[in-house]
């Protein structure tokens, strides 16, 4: 993918429509995956940010886990004729797989700046 989410974002699949039950009648329902929480693939993760404190937190997805987040959370998005979810690390629930150490680590003192001098 040529896309990296920047800052606490993820991106994730975005879930489709065909998850929607259908009544006799046409009326589309919620499937379980819909009724509190949705559940989706993550494609692509940010490097990481700096918390208030100036500790560096990691995303606590990665690539490849199925997470669970709240209905109507994220920025639609659609990249190169695929449709994705922008979402925030902080907006997991859960997830199905269980990836490296998410959280924050001690904030390096040594070069916040980013100079290299």
């Amino acid at each position: 993918m040529n896309y990296k989410p920047c800052g606490d974002k993820i991106l994730v699949k975005a879930p489709d429509v065909k998850d929607l039950e259908k009544t006799k009648s046409g009326i589309l329902i919620p499937g379980p995956g819909f009724v509190d929480h949705i559940w989706a693939e993550v494609v692509e993760i940010s490097d990481g940010f700096y918390s208030e404190s100036g500790a560096f937190c990691h995303v606590t997805a990665e690539v490849g886990d199925v997470v669970a987040f709240h209905k109507g959370v994220g920025l639609p998005v659609t990249l190169d004729d695929e449709k994705y979810l922008l979402i925030r690390d902080i907006d997991i629930h859960m997830k199905k797989k269980r990836g490296k150490n998410g959280g924050c680590s001690k904030p390096n003192r040594e070069n916040v700046s980013g100079d290299d001098s």
